[in-house]
This record gives structure tokens, C-alpha cells and sequence, in this order.
């Protein structure tokens, strides 16, 4: 057992003898930098994008070049005081330009070897939240309009660009759960992190999904705008309709069908037709979706009072 144990510990010195030995030759080695940006002037943003990394080639120690490895990567810092609109930086001598390296390790090459940076105006504009879901239950749908707290963003970052978004979209939620209220925090996308930042970056959404259904509701139909001295009678009175929406919506319009689901038909439209048939128009809550009228057209009859 000795004589495994002696060559177990004989051989990890050899080989970190060797690792040891290697390790003072030079290499050159490539590396993927970041390009961290600083002084840029509060009236002023970037409008169009950068490469978020560029490839640096450098030469070396080995005992330099390998914490880059395992600790810290090597990045460049870019300073921008006092710019105009645009700018050309050559990454590898501009006064603007640093880049972490560690002493006797020395920088042989960088790709791209310049970049183009171009300025804007920096605006803030408030834009709507955009709650995008998918409900897996085709025969589902909201109970109500969810509710989003805050409904709104406030973006910031070139004119050029700021101008052009009318709304922030929250990740897509994919909604599982049936007739139980939910909760929940969704994080708002970002359309250019680097480039544009939001007030906040999450939002909290409140909703309740239902089984939908289909129910017929017979509702008396209403003229309105009649002139005082005017009568109309319609055949017939009423009408029936069919609604889809949720069951606890349902089951309310039912409860209060004379306020709930409304049959219009304008004096107007009377006096103006040519058929002898006036279409009624449908009034319904949020979230009802109108199937079917029966009959379609009404008959009338204009009497003086």
C-alpha cells in the first residue's frame, strides 16, 4: 500500500514540476474582451450598437495569461468625455482607450481594430406595458382585463431610437391554471440593453382565467333619438342573441340581462332605410364575443302620437 501511496505523490510532483516549468515559457493566447463604456456626457447617448466583445491576442508568462482562465477576463474601457456627435476609436494606441492587462503581458493584435461610435440626444419617453400570454386552454379566456402594476415604463436612450417605441412588451406567460386568481411578477424585454433603459424592469400582473361557454339571451330592443311627436313599433319586440364569454361573466349578465347586453336601433337608421328591415346593434360587456342575432332585421311601423 506504501509503495502506491509513494508513487501517487511521486507522480503529482512530477507533475506539477512540470506544469511549473511550462508555466514560465511565453504563449500567446486569444481572448474575448469587453468593452465597457464610461463618461459619456448626460445629454448625450449612443444611437447605434457596438460589438459587445472583441477579440484580443496576447503574449506572455504562463503564470500572467492564466487567471484570465479562471478569475478575471481582460477587458476595454473606452472613455468618452467631451465627444462631439461621432467618434472613431482605434482600439489599439487612442488616448481614449485602456485595456486590462497585467504587467508583462503585452497586447499583439485586436479585432475589430476600431470601432464607430455615433451619438444622439438623450430623451425619456413613458410608454404602455404590453402583457403578452398564451392561455393553454383554447376554451379559456380572461374573467377580466388583467390588471398590470405599473401599466407603464419609462424609457430612456437615443431620440432616434427612443422615438420609434410606442409600447414594452413583458415576457410571454404561459397560463396554466384555471378559476383561480393569480399574482405574479413578469420582467419587461428590454429591446436594447446596452443601448436604452427602462424605469423598472419587472411589472406585477393580476388575472383569472375561466372556462368559456356559449348562452342565448332573449333582450328587448330599444329606438333611440325618437322625436317627441314619433312612435316606432318594432316585429318583434325583441330579439335573441347568443354571447360567448366567461362563466362567472355569464351567469352576471344573466342576473342583470336589462343593463348587461343592449339592442340599439336609431330613429334615424329608421327613417333613412330602404329595405323594410333595420339591423339592431349589439351592445355587450368586455370579454363577450357576440355569436349570433336572431332575426337579424326588424320590421317597423312609424306612427304619429
Amino acid at each position: 500500500m506504501k509503495r502506491y501511496v509513494s508513487f501517487i505523490v511521486a507522480t503529482l510532483f512530477a507533475f506539477f514540476l512540470w506544469f511549473a516549468v511550462n508555466l514560465n515559457g511565453e504563449y500567446e493566447e486569444n481572448f474575448k474582451a469587453k468593452i465597457i463604456i464610461k463618461n459619456l456626457q448626460s445629454e448625450k447617448a449612443i444611437k447605434v450598437d457596438y460589438p459587445e466583445f472583441v477579440n484580443l491576442k496576447v503574449k506572455g508568462q504562463g503564470w500572467k495569461i492564466l487567471p484570465f482562465y479562471f478569475f478575471s477576463r481582460p477587458y476595454i474601457t473606452i472613455d468618452l468625455s467631451n465627444v462631439g456627435w461621432r467618434l472613431q476609436v482605434n482600439l489599439l494606441n487612442d488616448r481614449r482607450v485602456h485595456i486590462s492587462l497585467p504587467s508583462d503581458v503585452y497586447l499583439i493584435q485586436v479585432e475589430p481594430e476600431s470601432l464607430k461610435l455615433e451619438f444622439d440626444r438623450k430623451v425619456e419617453k413613458k410608454v404602455p406595458v404590453v402583457f403578452l400570454h398564451e392561455i393553454k386552454d383554447n376554451n379559456s379566456d380572461f374573467a377580466y382585463p388583467p390588471r398590470v402594476f405599473p401599466d407603464s415604463v419609462t424609457i430612456s436612450g437615443a431620440e432616434s431610437i427612443v422615438s420609434s417605441i410606442e409600447s414594452i412588451s413583458t415576457k410571454k406567460l404561459l397560463i396554466e391554471k384555471l378559476g383561480q386568481e393569480t399574482e405574479t411578477n413578469i420582467e419587461l424585454l428590454n429591446p436594447n440593453e446596452r443601448l436604452l433603459k427602462l424605469s423598472h424592469n419587472s411589472v406585477r400582473v393580476k388575472f383569472l382565467v375561466e372556462q368559456v361557454a356559449e348562452r342565448e339571451f332573449t333582450i328587448p330592443v330599444e329606438v333611440t333619438e325618437i322625436p317627441p311627436d314619433k312612435e316606432v313599433i318594432l316585429f318583434p319586440p325583441d330579439i335573441r342573441v347568443v354571447v360567448r364569454g366567461t362563466l362567472s361573466k355569464l351567469v352576471s349578465a344573466e342576473a342583470n340581462i336589462n343593463t348587461t347586453i343592449k339592442a340599439l336601433v336609431s330613429y334615424r337608421d329608421v327613417v333613412n332605410d330602404k329595405t323594410g328591415l333595420v339591423r339592431p346593434r349589439i351592445i355587450l360587456p368586455e370579454y363577450f364575443n357576440l355569436i349570433s342575432v336572431s332575426p337579424e332585421g326588424l320590421e317597423y311601423i312609424i306612427r304619429q302620437k
